[in-house]
């Protein structure tokens, strides 16, 4: 990112936005360093790869270019970087995803703190695990600690240590995709699975489970925070194990050094794995270590747990990560740690909605050192300054025992059809003070009217001339058009309207093959896509006065038996009138005269049969 460097003691700046323009009297002793509207510094694995995180001449090399050029030290693979001013820090921590075709994803864990200039956070960036044959290993966490000289934890070089912010790694898998392979959210992790052995997850901080104990291991589990994985395995008895090392021990990758061909695990804990006759699976690392999985042959059905994970900010936004490879860390500063500082930090509605007045609503949230009691909070569309909201509340500081943000709602807004809107939201005089932090003030978004199809189309009764069938709302729009056309074709016309999530398709034809399709509808016209095929085959329908005959219930190799056919015909001008005899229906015919007789037969079995 682009800067300014100011030497003179006095200096004088004109900063220009579309909205105000302000004249900023800056004194400096020494120099003044200004940056753009925010300051994001990206933590990456520097290009290395395996067990060992990056050399320092890795890193320069990365960050050569960045603004962490020269700001980070590196020691064991662990990158340390000084925190450069006080002030609110949204820390994003992405786990590396575990090996193999289908190896688990990494967690993507996000959270604010309130850090101080001079604060050593000491970061690894999880590594992807690798497959080099049937066995895996398991990916990195990646992991944000502060030195905490009241830690009674100690981690590497001796230093006390607290974390912040853990995103635990995937665990390796070749075999399909299975979500005990993904890291948790939640501070204890996924166990492993094997055909042999499945070993444990890791929980509260531990490491993770191996499927053999104290035996032939072929899978290493994941490192924990606090240990790491399970080291009893008998097949590296003088070096390194084949498990994760816990954070606090260094973090470094599992692999072992006999039993057969070792594979290393990403670096941030990720459990190893080895190649003999037999194949392993590695548990990922993280806050807790995934568990390991092996199955005693060449075989791909072994896979490591996820790791677990951990965050102690506000505002916390934790999910699995939807993409494969490498780890990352990103720090963004949200405030510089102003008196009165307060930002609008999102636009919270309308999101999915049917064109017309919809009520734009945003959260607001205090980033200064004061306490903040009053605020205007300022809107505009397509550039157009609408109606200010006053504030007046209490919006505590960012770690108080209060609420630091609050939901407002700010007005109405007719959204017109399918027009896309850039709304934004901006916030000015807190405590009826200037704000002096513009980097936060201000937030916006693309908002236009959009309605999601229906989901979970779903086949109720069918009869030989009706179907019923029912669905999930895509949205709050309350009103669905259906339509039936024969199998294969698409839908057309404009459709039956419904206002309930169900209906009945009639006047069908027996034995005749639909596909069913719904889709939502605005009071507007406008519509979603068609959600379907739902495919429906409507059964025989024994016509008026005809003598219907039929299996009774039975499958298979014999036909039915007395008490089936008795139930099926009971009602029916059949009722009574058969006899079974070793599956064979016998009908005395009630009068002389001509019959039409009309016979199927049953169709072959299988996806294709005839």
């Amino acid at each position: 990112m682009a800067f300014i460097t100011f030497r003179k003691i006095i200096t004088l700046r004109l900063y220009i936005s579309h909205r105000m323009t302000r004249l900023l009297l800056i004194l400096s002793t020494y120099f003044l360093c200004f940056q753009g509207f925010s300051q994001t510094f990206n933590f990456t694995n520097a290009s290395a790869t395996g067990r060992f995180g990056p050399t320092q001449a890795q890193v320069n090399t990365a960050y050569s270019s960045t603004n962490l050029a020269g700001n980070v030290l590196v020691i064991n693979g662990i990158q340390y970087w000084v925190v450069p001013s006080t002030g609110v820090y949204e820390i994003n921590a992405i786990g590396a995803s575990g090996g193999g075709t289908n190896g688990g994803f990494g967690a993507s864990m996000t959270g604010e703190f309130l850090l101080t200039g001079g604060d050593s956070l000491l970061i690894i960036v999880g590594q992807q695990g690798v497959s080099p044959d049937e066995s895996t290993t398991g990916g990195g966490g990646s992991f944000v600690v502060i030195r905490d000289p009241g830690s009674s934890n100690i981690g590497p070089g001796g230093t006390p240590v607290t974390a912040l912010l853990i995103a635990g790694g995937g665990g390796g898998n070749n075999d399909a995709a299975n979500a005990n392979c993904n890291a948790n959210t939640t501070n204890n992790a996924n166990g492993g699975f094997g055909g042999t052995g499945s070993g444990a997850a890791g929980t509260n901080g531990n490491g993770g489970g191996i499927s053999t104990p104290s035996g032939n291991n072929r899978g290493g589990a994941g490192g924990g925070f606090l240990t790491d994985g399970d080291h009893t395995g008998t097949c590296s008895p003088a070096g390194p194990q084949e498990s994760g090392r816990s954070f606090l021990n260094g973090g470094d990758g599992g692999q072992a050094v006999s039993c057969g061909t070792p594979h290393p695990g990403g670096f941030g804990g990720g459990g190893g794995s080895m190649s003999t006759g037999w194949r392993g699976a590695g548990g990922g690392g993280g806050y807790s270590g995934g568990g390991a999985g092996q199955t005693n042959s060449v075989a791909i059905t072994q896979r490591g747990g996820g790791g677990g994970s951990f965050n102690s900010g506000t505002n916390p936004l934790n999910a699995v990560a939807s993409t494969s490879g490498h780890g990352s860390v990103t720090i963004t500063v949200l405030s510089s740690g102003a008196t009165n500082d307060i930002g609008a930090i999102a636009i919270d509605s309308p999101t999915v909605f049917c064109p017309g007045p919809q009520n734009v609503v945003a959260t607001i949230q205090n980033f200064g050192a004061n306490v903040v009691n009053s605020c205007t909070v300022n809107w505009s569309v397509d550039g157009v300054i609408q109606p200010f909201f006053s504030f007046s509340g209490t919006l505590d500081t960012i770690g108080g025992t209060g609420n630091s943000t609050a939901q407002i709602l700010l007005g109405s807004f007719n959204f017109s059809t399918n027009n896309p809107y850039d709304v934004e939201v901006w916030t000015s005089m807190p405590n009826g003070v200037a704000d002096t932090v513009a980097l936060n003030d201000s937030t916006a978004q693309i908002i236009q009217s959009s309605l999601p199809p229906p989901t979970g189309l779903t086949l109720g009764p069918v009869s030989g001339t009706t179907a019923s069938f029912s669905w999930t709302p895509g949205s709050l729009s309350n009103s669905w058009l259906w339509v039936i056309v024969p199998l294969g074709s698409p839908p057309t016309g404009t459709g039956t309207a419904a206002s309930v999530p169900n209906a009945t398709a009639t006047g069908l034809t027996s034995e005749t093959a639909y596909d069913i399709y719904v889709r939502e509808v605005c009071p507007t016209g406008d519509t979603s896509s068609w959600e379907g095929p739902l495919f429906v085959l409507t059964p025989f329908l024994c016509p008026p006065n005809a003598y219907c005959f039929l299996p009774c219930g039975a499958t298979g190799q014999f036909g039915p038996s007395q008490t089936q056919c008795n139930s099926t015909y009971l009602g029916t001008n059949l009722a009574g009138n058969v006899t079974v005899t070793g599956g064979i229906q016998n009908w005395n015919v009630p009068s002389g005269g001509l019959y039409e007789i009309t016979v199927y037969g049953a169709q072959g079995f299988g996806p294709f049969g005839g």
